[in-house]
């Protein structure tokens, strides 16, 4: 099996600089659009140069990745989408929705933590032991919930799989394929480099076994390994 995620094109959201509302409900820019559309045909040349073929494409529920997932399907010919809120972003509660900036003064120590988080050092299970806000989801509930619904998706006889997500789901199942094949440890939550429109590519063998072979690269960097 062939596996790609791809994190939505940049949102209104993204150029306001706010977490995820409870809506989910901000569109792509113009200039994503443009940009989602010129990767939908580089995706497509590669699936072509490399004999692969996408039957379905999966993605989370949100405006945004629903209208990257739209676009990419109308270019790789109409094919089906299935969107799961299951996929969805981690629900920061009384955060939700706010700039960083309201962020900081509504809730110091929830910014100090996603600062440090977002520069790699900070532990997010560490949040869930400190932050006593219960109107958030934790991590162990955010990782439960998108493992639950990656696994569903991958049982198929699909050879070549698509998920368009945001961010922090990419990353958990990064992070529960790394403790799985790599020694990630299991008690650490850490950031992984997810930008818009880039792709990681990971690869299933016939025993199962995972293989990372992209994180977080754009389109016309991937080579077909081997």
């Amino acid at each position: 099996m062939n596996l790609f995620l791809i994190r939505h094109f940049e949102s209104t959201k993204n150029v306001d600089n706010t977490l995820s509302s409870i809506g989910d409900t901000e569109p792509l820019t113009a200039k994503a659009r443009l940009d989602c559309v010129q990767f939908s045909k580089d995706f497509k040349g590669f699936l072509e140069l490399n004999s692969l073929s996408v039957n379905k494409i999966n993605c989370t529920s949100s405006i945004r990745a629903k209208e990257t997932a739209s676009i990419l399907a109308n270019n790789l010919g109409n094919i089906h989408i299935e969107s799961f809120k299951e996929l969805k972003s981690t629900f920061a509660g009384i955060c939700a929705g706010l700039s960083l900036e309201k962020i900081n003064s509504k809730d110091p120590f929830f910014f100090k933590s996603y600062y440090l988080y977002k520069k790699g050092i900070y532990n997010l299970y560490n949040l869930d032991n400190q932050w006593n806000n219960s109107s958030k989801e934790t991590k162990i509930d955010f990782e439960a919930r998108v493992q639950g619904c990656f696994n569903k998706i991958i049982n198929c006889n699909d050879t070549t799989v698509v998920i368009i997500a945001h961010r922090s789901p990419i990353i958990a199942i990064l992070l529960y394929i790394a403790r799985l094949e790599y020694n990630y440890s299991f008690d650490f939550y850490g950031k992984v480099d997810i930008d818009f429109g880039r792709v990681t590519w990971i690869q299933r063998d016939e025993n199962e076994r995972w293989d990372v072979c992209f994180v977080n690269e754009p389109i016309t960097h991937l080579k077909i390994n081997g």
